[in-house]
């Protein structure tokens, strides 16, 4: 939730910036480009770092995915919903609808955990 708090303060704050670049990259092929793909990975693996106390399949691989997982569906979110227009209406609805996804997620992956001491 922090991270993904972040990345909505930083299109709040950098909003244009941030249209000038997603339309930048796309225009012109950049964001597949070698620099960029790592920054990328940088970030998916501080997300897969933090994923290391989930229960259950705790391999790099698999942690990497959930990352990847969780930063496409925030970026998406992010991209689809933020209005750069009206930044302080849609700031609100995004990061209301960020946080719902970001709840079931972790709900979701800590779903099969059982306390310690509880049966059933």
């Amino acid at each position: 939730l922090g991270l993904a708090g972040a990345y909505v303060d930083f299109v709040s704050i950098n909003s244009n910036r941030w249209t000038a670049l997603l339309a930048f990259n796309r225009s012109r092929g950049h964001a597949a480009s070698p620099a960029n793909l790592r920054q990328l990975e940088g970030l998916i693996d501080i997300i897969a770092d933090m994923l290391v106390e989930v229960p259950g399949d705790k391999r790099a691989d698999t942690r990497r995915r959930m990352a990847r997982t969780l930063w496409s569906a925030v970026h998406g979110i992010v991209t689809t919903n933020f209005d750069v227009r009206n930044a302080a209406a849609t700031r609100l609805v995004t990061t209301e609808l960020l946080d719902l996804l970001l709840t079931i997620f972790v709900r979701g992956l800590f779903a099969d955990e059982t306390p310690a001491g509880r049966t059933g």
